[in-house]
């Protein structure tokens, strides 16, 4: 993983329509993501499966978020 994405403090990927596919994809590196406060995935169609597979990433991994916008999923 880039030194850069290990320092990301804010990700905003919003009325992208990432999918299903797009979530489980930012799934495997999101938990890797310790600096991670702020995490914007609203209007991207990523259903219940996809918000599954992120929030247990983030649940298993990451501690550090504080803010998460999935508004209009």
């Amino acid at each position: 993983m880039s030194k850069h994405f290990e320092k990301l403090q804010v990700l905003s990927i919003n009325h992208n329509k990432i999918g299903i596919q797009g979530a489980r994809c930012l799934g495997e590196y999101i938990g890797q993501c310790k600096s991670l406060v702020t995490l914007d995935l609203s209007h991207d169609e990523i259903g219940d499966l996809g918000m599954y597979e992120i929030i247990t990433q983030l649940d298993n991994y990451n501690t550090n978020l504080e803010e998460l916008n999935i508004g209009g999923n």
